[in-house]
């Protein structure tokens, strides 16, 4: 199969070494920085082009892989009749690209993706297209670069979005609050990694609200109290530690029913 890559940033420059890998031949990298789109076009052993008006239109597969505000523009500046084409974006509807072709669809990887990982992390698909036999082709394209495809409709791709970002970016943000209180206190921010590490770890065999542990289960009032005036000087930092005692509390009350 022949692929066109348009983008050259995380989510193409990882797509590109999957299907590359894999043995799928890359044509061209279209991108709009030239430093990047003939790094990423070098490492494909593809065309680098920064003009989308020479696209090659001899691709099986055209894939999308740009930040979501910038699919329209792409979208407006195409027209591919007959080819099949897919954009990377969660939270854009499977039809968002119709203008393009009318075989469309959605190629979604559920993975925080960074291009210059070493390592490549497990990587889930979720994908989707404007018909059967589209959703088809595509579920088969990409179970050749990952164990996990799942197909999923425009509203329920959404909440998964949501989903995730939670999980990640929240979760992420409070290691970034964490780490600075530490730093502004002379602590060891560095001693607290195995906890994550082994916190994360749990979940591959016990529901989440299973593991949860901390004053805020056990209705520590006295500890609580002591935390929140430790943080009270600490602004938001301070606000989601009450929240988060609300929310883990009630949590652990209702499950208990």
């Amino acid at each position: 199969m022949k692929i066109v890559l348009i983008g050259a940033g995380n989510v193409a420059t990882i797509l590109g070494k999957l299907f590359y890998n894999k043995g799928f031949n890359i044509l061209q990298v279209v991108g709009r920085s030239m430093n990047s789109t003939v790094a990423l076009a070098y490492e494909l052993n593809a065309n680098a082009v920064t003009d989308i008006n020479k696209i090659d239109t001899t691709a099986n597969l055209y894939v999308i892989a740009v930040p979501d505000d910038a699919v329209k523009l792409i979208a407006s500046q195409l027209i591919l009749p007959g080819k099949l084409v897919v954009h990377t974006a969660g939270t854009l509807p499977c039809n968002f690209i119709e203008s393009i072709s009318k075989r469309v669809g959605v190629v979604w990887p559920l993975q925080s993706l960074r291009k210059e990982i070493k390592k490549m992390p497990v990587i889930p698909f979720v994908v989707d297209g404007n018909s059967e036999e589209v959703t088809s082709q595509l579920v088969s394209i990409m179970a050749n670069i990952s164990d996990e495809v799942t197909t999923l409709g425009d509203d329920a791709r959404k909440k998964l979005h949501l989903s995730a970002v939670i999980v990640s970016n929240f979760t992420n943000h409070l290691y970034a609050l964490t780490q600075d209180y530490c730093t502004k206190n002379n602590l060891p921010y560095e001693m607290l990694k195995p906890l994550i590490e082994e916190t994360a770890l749990r979940l591959q065999d016990y529901e989440a609200k299973d593991i949860q542990t901390g004053p805020s289960v056990r209705g520590d009032k006295n500890t609580v109290k002591l935390h929140e005036e430790l943080l009270k000087e600490e602004g938001y930092l301070h606000l989601i530690y009450s929240l988060m005692d609300d929310s883990i509390g009630k949590l652990h009350k209702e499950s208990k029913k």
